[in-house]
């Protein structure tokens, strides 16, 4: 116990807990006395396994963080497995970031930077060890991401991705399954959705049948009493499956490892796919969301989900100028005069806004984002006009917004999060005083009270917590939802039955609910 908690409440916390669940008497229960023995057991078992941690050694220098310490404590575990009586061993690793609805180039190289040192440190200290020829890693992650972009420079929820494994003994450079032929919605393979949203042709089973094989799985073992094999019970889907890769495939040597624990473990990093396989036996559908004020206050009405699209966020810095920025976004009003017209801006900034809004493409109805870094006047780059707003010959007003202004995301775990508690959160669906339903004011209050205390730092800190969505006006597709609003009640509102799965423009490829899909 001290190794968890080196300042208890009581200097004998330990002595107390195990006389608390000491010998008890003949009236207590199974359970009880079960729990008591599991405690006390796994308290002794502990201290064995921390001075046996303390007696370990590493040698490589790793390169810190949270990911890090997990991979340099997992080579220390490995160096107890004598001591454990343990000759396999199965670990895990979780590194994430990758959830990337916004900033994906950047968020990547920083993330890869990341994992490929951490990596690096874990594979020299295994060498070291002895070790590196009988481990495997496998990273795996449960959804890919689009090819497209959003509008956030950032990627949404996807299909179809890649994993990848390495190890001493991996036959490597190699890829297994099918390798798309083409990246455009309507391929010959028909394996390509919108938004490069992609099929998978190989299954979850296929890195794993192998790599069992070479954890000491007997693929030809004798069936028990229930006909089922070690395969069977070790990974029950490989039967729905045809030339799996095998041990043979995935590794230099059809042998398994050595008495040296193996260790199979990898970061968790939410770029991959869900398996789609061909199989049964539902016909599929795609629905389309528009993300309109309507639709959104309708996910509360549904399920009482918190979606809200986001106004009022303040742009504070020279670096949030429209001069500065490769996108920016812009709030439309058409048939509008101007509040607060920017005035005395040059010629030469002028003629590029214009001329950016009316060559636009961007057809949402509430905003539109310019995707180039515009040939402004210097004198017009200043903090006063950050926050810009332009009249057009056309009539309509364009105000330049904050980058996420409108945008619409699922707030559902702010309630419990709020430090103003959860009444601050749930009202802008729930008090018509608040909003509109549709929308969340974030910092300033509504109705002219001009209470703006939030700093725009707590916004940003709050990202972390929801889930984008869409930017209001713009379709999304239900298998592009945060999970939580994945749901079956959702589906049906929206068009389609729970019975029906979710694919577009493939009918040949199905998927079983019992297989594990949309409605998760």
């Amino acid at each position: 116990v001290s190794s968890f908690n080196a300042n208890p409440s009581i200097s004998n916390m330990e002595d107390v807990i195990k006389s608390l669940n000491n010998d008890t008497t003949a009236s207590s229960g199974f359970y009880a006395e079960t729990f008591s023995a599991k405690l006390s057991e796994s308290l002794d078992k502990q201290q064995q396994l921390k001075a046996e941690i303390d007696q370990t050694v590493v040698t490589t220098t790793f390169p810190g963080g949270s990911t890090s310490d997990e991979f340099e404590m997992i080579t220390r575990i490995m160096q107890t497995r004598e001591a454990r009586g343990s000759n396999r061993d199965i670990f895990f690793a979780e590194d994430g970031g990758y959830d990337t609805h916004s900033e994906v180039d950047a968020s990547l190289l920083t993330n890869f930077a990341r994992i490929n040192g951490v990596l690096s440190a874990f594979v020299e200290e295994l060498e070291v060890l002895g070790l590196w020829e009988s481990t495997v890693v496998v990273q795996f992650s449960e959804f890919a991401r689009t090819l497209d972009p959003n509008s956030n420079d950032g990627s949404d929820h996807a299909w179809g991705g890649q994993h990848f494994m390495f190890g001493g003994a991996v036959d490597g450079g190699k890829v297994h399954g099918k390798y798309p032929t083409d990246f455009q919605q309507g391929d010959a393979d028909k394996l390509v959705l919108s938004r490069g949203r992609m099929i998978p042709t190989t299954p979850w089973d296929a890195m794993w049948k192998g790599t069992v094989e070479w954890f000491g799985i007997d693929p030809n073992s004798q069936p028990d009493k229930d006909g089922n094999t070690e395969m069977d019970i070790v990974l029950p889907m490989h039967r729905n499956f045809e030339g799996l890769p095998s041990e043979a495939d995935l590794f230099t040597t059809a042998t398994s490892p050595p008495t040296k624990s193996p260790a199979p473990t990898g970061p968790q990093t939410p770029t991959m796919s869900p398996t789609v396989s061909a199989g049964p036996t539902t016909q599929v559908v795609e629905i389309i969301i528009p993300m309109t004020k309507a639709n959104v206050i309708e996910f509360y009405n549904i399920q009482d989900s918190y979606v809200y699209a986001v106004r009022d966020l303040r742009m504070e810095t020279i670096v949030e100028h429209v001069c500065r920025k490769t996108i920016s976004r812009w709030e439309i009003q058409r048939s509008t005069t101007c509040a607060n017209p920017t005035s005395g801006l040059g010629s030469s900034t002028y003629i590029a806004l214009s001329g950016a809004f009316m060559s636009s493409t961007d057809t949402n109805e509430f905003t539109i984002d310019i995707e180039r870094v515009l040939p402004c006047d210097p004198a017009d780059e200043t903090l006063a006009t950050v926050n810009m707003q332009l009249q057009h010959p056309d009539g309509t007003c364009y105000t330049h917004v904050h980058p996420q202004h409108l945008n619409v995301y699922d707030f559902t775990s702010w309630p419990a999060l709020h430090p103003g508690g959860a009444y601050n959160i749930e009202k802008w669906a729930e008090d018509p005083n608040f909003g509109e339903g549709w929308n969340i004011d974030f910092p300033c209050a509504p109705n002219g009270s001009g209470q703006c205390g939030h700093p725009m730092a707590r916004w940003i800190q709050g990202l972390n917590d929801l889930d984008y969505i869409a930017r209001l006006g713009e379709d999304v597709n239900f298998s592009d939802l945060p999970l939580g609003l994945r749901t079956k009640a959702v589906s049906n509102f929206f068009g389609v039955g729970s019975d029906q799965l979710l694919i577009q423009g493939t009918p040949i490829i199905t998927q079983s609910k019992s297989m594990g899909g949309l409605f998760d």
